[in-house]
Parts: structure tokens; C-alpha cells; sequence
């Protein structure tokens, strides 16, 4: 699947379909294609790597789906993605990762009893939406396929 840029619009979702092998291990983990995900922002794609950051919208042209949200309710998209800046430079969610493995590999849900300090790449996204009034997802911390199954998200047919 690929998409074009200038078919986005603030607020998509791209799931990308990695080749490493820590995406690799995702894919098999979670039983999906998916192993990243970032949000359209105005001009930029968003994604938590190491650090939450900016990436350029074609980045994930070869490899991305895109999903977009459903009638989301007036200014949900862009209280996401004013969450999502003010998150900028923090630190990925390594424990959330940790969690992720324990949930997918292991069949358990740990209790968290504090609130996410860092996210992954999809746990970012659907703490945006979430902090916006809209959650994506009733995943505690939500991996790429978690999105992509997300009742409030559709895929978007591109070339």
C-alpha cells in the first residue's frame, strides 16, 4: 500500500508495515502487519521513535496505510494534535513496550497504577485522541493493531 501526501489531512493515522526486525517482532507479536504508527499533523507526521518528534509526511509513503477518523466531534483532531506538540522531545515508552509484550505474548494484564508518562508510537496517538475527549481504542495502552481494528478509524483506499 502506498499513499500521496497531498491526499492527507490532519488527523490520519499511518500504520506502516515495517521491515526491521524490532517491527518484525511487533508484527508477530501483535499477529498484524503493523508496526508503527504516526498522525498527520498541519505539514508534519508526529510519531514517538525514541523521542516524540516530527518526521516528514512522505516518510511512510512506501510502507503506510492510512486510517482516518470517523465524524470525529468539532475540534477533536486539533486538541489531539496541540496534546500530541506539547508532548514533543519526551521520551519513548520503553516500559509501555514492556507491558505491550506482556499483554500480546504473555496473556496478561499488568495493573498500572500510574498514569503514562511515555508512550509508544501508538500509545501516543490514542492518548491524543483520548486527552481530546475522543478515545481511538479501550486498549490500556494500545499497539498498532489496536488501531487499525479502532471502530472510530476507517482505512482509506489509496494506490
Amino acid at each position: 500500500m502506498s499513499y500521496r501526501v497531498a491526499d492527507l489531512r490532519p488527523g490520519d493515522i499511518i500504520l506502516v508495515v515495517g521491515r526491521s526486525l524490532l517491527a518484525k517482532a511487533i508484527q508477530c507479536s501483535t499477529a498484524s502487519p503493523f508496526s508503527h504508527a504516526a498522525l498527520v499533523g498541519d505539514g508534519v507526521l508526529w510519531q514517538a521513535e525514541w523521542h516524540v518528534e516530527t518526521a516528514a509526511l512522505d516518510t511512510y509513503a512506501e510502507t503506510g496505510w492510512v486510517y482516518r477518523p470517523v465524524d470525529p466531534p468539532p475540534g477533536t483532531v486539533a486538541d489531539a494534535l496541540a496534546w500530541v506538540a506539547a508532548q514533543r522531545g519526551r521520551r519513548y515508552g520503553l516500559t509501555e513496550l514492556l507491558l505491550d509484550a506482556l499483554r500480546f505474548d504473555a496473556h496478561v494484564v499488568p495493573r498500572v497504577r500510574r498514569p503514562l508518562r511515555h508512550w509508544t508510537c501508538s500509545g501516543l496517538i490514542a492518548a491524543a485522541f483520548a486527552q481530546a475527549g475522543w478515545p481511538l481504542t479501550r486498549a490500556p495502552w494500545s499497539a498498532p493493531v489496536d488501531l487499525a481494528y479502532s471502530p472510530r478509524l476507517t482505512p482509506i483506499p489509496m494506490d
